[in-house]
């Protein structure tokens, strides 16, 4: 958690150059909910069984280290016109507010940081939240909507005209 391993960031790098040369564009996705050190990483900064560490408010030591990482992810593939956006978190809990918050800290974070400007969001496990991705007032650096669904259960699922279709109109409701 203090230090970033070079080989993965290595092979994020060739990724990045492939992306640049082949006209690809990437979500760089910062951390997922599952990630290890987050998941043990208590509020001040110390490991536990069971940590605290996802979506601290600024000024404790968890989310200055978070800060770090997020400053890491900008000088190290900020540079690149293949990197379309950053995601704080692969799935988050749509209902913890808390990551309402925290998407907010982070969109602004890297627009402050990132010289090369990118695109900030997050996504949830589920479901459209107009209370959140409607809120330009409360969340104004939160750039763009990313809602995942699994259709699998779902009829519309074998439909994706009307899918499209049913999220337009959900949308566009707030």
């Amino acid at each position: 958690h203090t230090y970033v391993e070079q080989r993965p960031s290595a092979y994020f790098d060739w990724q990045v150059q492939q992306a640049e040369a082949h006209g690809v564009f990437l979500k760089f996705v910062v951390q997922d909910k599952n990630d290890w050190v987050p998941n043990h990483l208590t509020r001040d900064g110390s490991f536990a069984d069971r940590g605290d560490g996802y979506f601290q408010p600024p000024g404790t030591k968890a989310a200055w280290l978070q800060e770090q990482w997020w400053r890491y992810v900008v000088a190290r593939w900020g540079y690149s016109t293949a990197v379309h956006s950053w995601e704080l978190c692969n799935e988050a809990d749509p209902n913890d507010t808390s990551v309402w918050r925290h998407t907010q800290h982070f969109a602004k974070f890297m627009h402050v940081t990132d010289t090369h400007p990118h695109l900030a969001t997050t996504s949830f496990w589920c479901c459209w939240k107009p209370e959140f991705w409607g809120d330009a007032g409360a969340y104004p650096d939160v750039d763009y909507a990313d809602l995942h669904e699994y259709s699998r259960d779902n009829p519309l699922g074998l439909d994706m005209a009307g899918w499209i279709l049913s999220l337009a109109r959900l949308t566009n409701e707030r």
